[in-house]
């Protein structure tokens, strides 16, 4: 698969710590404890992007290749943007000629300018300095390219995983947040309008394991040392006892959010 207009004076922009060391040091448990995505999801967003054979969708923050699965099933290439080494790992291991990894960031992308159809964020944008982002997309975005923006967030409507959530947020640092509503406010100070969006409910089935697991993908969790993790072990074993759920199988619930971005004529 050839890329598209590859640049390669282009620096990347730093990545965050929490990220860095996080997910380098958990790839394999974020492959394995993170969900896949709702079908219905999925067939929404790949709706949006339309024909499959009309060139590469670029996924930015593509990590261990959760959504490129979905994009490559539908049909698509996918060139994944994925400045983790040990995510982009994960990402060969795939075996799909239809995804070719590169080292990259959102806010510099190695590509030409207007040379790109689509570009979908998925788990990821949070990360960016996301009005750097933007402006990166608005360069590399042919005049009437698409951005998707995808997250599946951890349903915090149920009591358990609301503690859990507020367990995180003392742990969290200055990691970035998903929800913390900075994308919304780079929206309106950039060139793109959002023109569509959708959320969907829905859970997986899991074992205790399973649950610390998740936890432990967290990439301000990863980074911790092995005897701060044990602690976050003990405190998530502790909210799923207050709530009888210490037993398999444990119901995860997740609210997915998918947005689909367009540049303002003119």
């Amino acid at each position: 698969m050839a890329a598209t207009c590859l640049d390669i004076e282009r620096v990347n922009a730093p990545i965050h710590e929490a990220a860095h060391k996080g997910y380098g040091e958990a790839a394999e448990v974020y492959a394995r404890a993170r969900p896949p995505y709702p079908e219905a999801a999925a067939n929404w967003i790949v709706d949006k992007l339309g024909d499959a054979a009309s060139g590469e969708v670029v996924e930015v923050g593509a990590g261990t290749g959760k959504f490129t699965t979905e994009l490559v099933s539908r049909g698509y290439s996918v060139i994944a943007v994925e400045p983790v080494l040990a995510m982009r790992e994960r990402l060969a291991m795939l075996g799909s000629s239809s995804v070719q990894a590169i080292d990259a960031t959102a806010e510099s992308l190695p590509f030409e300018a207007r040379s790109v159809r689509r570009i979908v964020a998925s788990q990821s944008l949070h990360w960016a300095d996301v009005e750097r982002a933007f402006a990166e997309f608005e360069r590399v975005l042919e005049p009437s390219g698409l951005v998707v923006l995808v997250w599946n967030f951890r349903d915090t409507a149920v009591p358990w995983q609301a503690d859990l959530d507020r367990m995180l947020g003392e742990l969290r640092g200055n990691a970035p947040h998903s929800r913390d509503g900075r994308w919304q406010r780079a929206v309106k100070a950039s060139s793109f309008e959002v023109t569509a969006g959708q959320t969907w409910n829905w859970s997986v089935p899991t074992s205790l394991h399973g649950v610390l697991d998740r936890v432990r993908s967290v990439s301000y969790i990863a980074a911790l040392d092995e005897k701060a993790r044990l602690e976050v072990d003990d405190r998530t074993r502790r909210i799923l006892r207050a709530y009888a759920l210490d037993l398999d199988p444990i119901n995860f619930a997740y609210t997915t959010e998918a947005y689909v971005l367009k540049a303002l004529p003119g």
